[in-house]
């Protein structure tokens, strides 16, 4: 018969297995994708945001930061990287595809993808995000619920735009 802490040391082997455990710095916290994107385009055209350009707030504008670095569209002092630029200037389901390869090369992506052993976000269960960060990380079970509800979230709006059909708007 299997103990609690049977399945405790069964998360442990794993994430022993899939490499170090995940931090705060590398699961994004900002759920909409189109924000991330608008916001780099702001900071692309103008320079900066601010909530003079964007209608968030400052802690919400440090989210989608933080999510666009997470994404390697900004650098570390804030200034719109190479891919951050070609992201702009994309079409919607083009820019969708780099953001879907953008995330499986990120360090939480990547994460993801081993912990559901398979190579494309495309396979990955929606679902399983939270089980994931459980797994991979100590984050604390609020965070764990938010940052899981945020990860369900890209990986739904990239699989979409993977299977846009040409001529269609994904969302």
């Amino acid at each position: 018969m299997r103990t609690p802490y049977d399945s405790r040391r069964d998360q442990m082997a794993k994430r022993n297995e899939l490499g170090p455990k995940l931090t705060s710095s590398v699961v994004p916290q900002s759920d909409s994708l189109d924000r991330i994107l608008q916001a780099v385009s702001l900071i692309n055209s103008s320079g900066g945001l601010s909530g003079d350009n964007i209608d968030l707030s400052p802690r919400h504008i440090n989210y989608v930061k933080h999510a666009a670095r997470l994404l390697g569209l900004l650098a570390d002092d804030g200034s719109v990287t190479p891919v951050g630029t070609k992201v702009t200037a994309l079409a919607p389901p083009k820019q969708k595809l780099l953001l879907k390869t953008q995330f499986q090369l990120s360090t939480c992506g990547a994460g993801w993808l081993a912990y559901a052993k398979v190579s494309s976000l495309d396979l990955v269960d929606p679902e399983s995000a939270q089980a994931f960060l459980t797994a991979r990380s100590d984050l604390p079970e609020a965070m764990l619920v938010r940052r899981g509800r945020t990860l369900r979230s890209w990986c739904k709006q990239l699989r979409s735009a993977a299977n846009t059909p040409k001529g269609t708007k994904s969302t």
